[in-house]
């Protein structure tokens, strides 16, 4: 594990300021280690936002950092990179770290943060709080097929937590379980009054081939763009990919080598 810190300490150099890479290797140490440190670690963010993250969550968390602010993982082709009115939805924020990236970028727009579970909803509030982001609204709905109550398996790290058993157990440790409200994903965008949808980013660990198929906005072009994080392990892209040609969206594959995942662009031609 102290071989993964230097390795992501390295891949830093370009990316973050020294001072937080010195924060996030330090902690990331103790935390291995098994040394008790504080509950929260406050950094700033190369877009100049602060972000609060649970200590706990380190090292991987900061291997999340990595693959938005400094490889591009979700915005690998220029049309995918927010602009200021954009309408965004993030689905699966988790603490918001994909949040705090796009509401900077489409500051006199809209950004949507879904978040089911309650421990990285936490952080999500916190973010958006102490950077005073009046352009992001927080949903705390899960988004699956259907609607209903769903049974969330919360692991150990949290951004693997998911509605499917058997997935949760595959990518970590499930520490507990956890009752939440689901709604589709049409349900979402009529709650919250959306006429347009700029860019729709998809990690729903498992989920996203149900939602995207019982989704008439997707099914009818509404939703411009989606950026889809796919499961492999899960999920199948070459399904995501032909299905999503059959509703006239252009696709690429966005393989960043990832043992389990990989991206889909999409975008629609209508």
């Amino acid at each position: 594990m102290e071989d993964f810190i230097r390795e992501l300490e390295g891949e830093s150099k370009d990316c973050l300021s020294g001072d937080v890479i010195k924060v996030l290797r330090n902690t990331s140490l103790k935390v291995v280690r098994g040394i008790k440190v504080r509950e929260d670690t406050y950094i700033k963010l190369p877009n100049g936002l602060v972000a609060v993250i649970p200590s706990t969550q380190l090292p991987y968390i900061w291997l999340n950092i990595l693959h938005i602010y400094c490889f591009g993982d979700y915005i690998a082709y220029d049309e995918f990179v927010p602009r200021d009115d954009w309408v965004i939805i993030d689905l699966g924020a988790s603490v918001g770290l994909y949040t705090l990236y796009v509401a900077k970028l489409a500051s006199k727009g809209l950004v949507v943060a879904v978040e089911p579970s309650s421990l990285p909803r936490k952080y999500l509030r916190m973010n958006v709080e102490i950077n005073d982001l009046s352009n992001v609204s927080i949903s705390r709905y899960a988004v699956a097929p259907r609607s209903g109550r769903i049974k969330l398996y919360v692991t150990k790290y949290w951004a693997t937590t998911s509605a499917i058993e058997e997935y949760a157990k595959y990518m970590g440790e499930v520490v507990k379980t956890e009752w939440v409200e689901a709604v589709t994903l049409d349900e979402l965008i009529k709650y919250h009054g959306l006429s347009k949808v700029d860019l729709l980013k998809l990690d729903v660990e498992g989920l996203e081939l149900g939602i995207i198929k019982s989704s008439k906005s997707i099914a009818e072009g509404r939703i411009k763009r989606l950026v889809i994080e796919v499961h492999k392990n899960v999920v199948d892209p070459n399904e995501v990919i032909r299905y999503l040609r059959t509703l006239n969206y252009s696709v690429s594959l966005h393989d960043v080598g990832l043992e389990n995942q990989v991206f889909i662009y999409a975008i629609t031609q209508n």
